[in-house]
């Protein structure tokens, strides 16, 4: 059973401004169809994580790892079902990742991620992953 989410156009010219990163390659290891894109403030409070980051943290985390857990929780909460946000509003599918801040605590926090599909520049549909503070 799908549900229905919906998103505003995405643009190659946002992808040439660096307004998104495609992450569609690991995405479809992940089992997604879709050409897939994260916002730059997603992708910096999520996937982000330099040499530095560990050092500073102690913590031994790489990007890839990160960003296979962004889309892996995205994949189970579309499992999962609609929640009662997206049955108030099927425009978008909102979901918790627990992610290792790369300045604050060596504990993971919680940040909520929103995923909408809309029509990209040759109307095929892509999945944005963005943050829920973003439109």
């Amino acid at each position: 059973m799908s549900h229905p989410i919906s998103t505003p156009t995405i643009c190659a010219h946002q992808l040439a401004a660096c307004a998104l990163v495609d992450v569609t390659e690991t995405a479809r290891v992940a089992g997604f169809t879709l050409p897939v894109l994260m916002t730059v403030d997603a992708w910096a409070n999520c996937v982000r994580w330099t040499d530095e980051d560990a050092e500073r943290t102690k913590t031994l985390q790489d990007q890839a790892e990160r960003l296979w857990d962004v889309l892996w929780t995205l994949r189970v909460a579309i499992g999962n079902g609609p929640t009662l946000i997206q049955k108030l509003d099927p425009s978008r599918l909102i979901w918790t990742l627990m992610r290792m801040p790369t300045d604050g605590p060596r504990k993971p926090t919680r940040v909520k991620l929103k995923a909408m599909v809309g029509l990209g520049d040759i109307d095929t549909p892509a999945l944005t992953i963005k943050l829920t503070t973003e439109d």
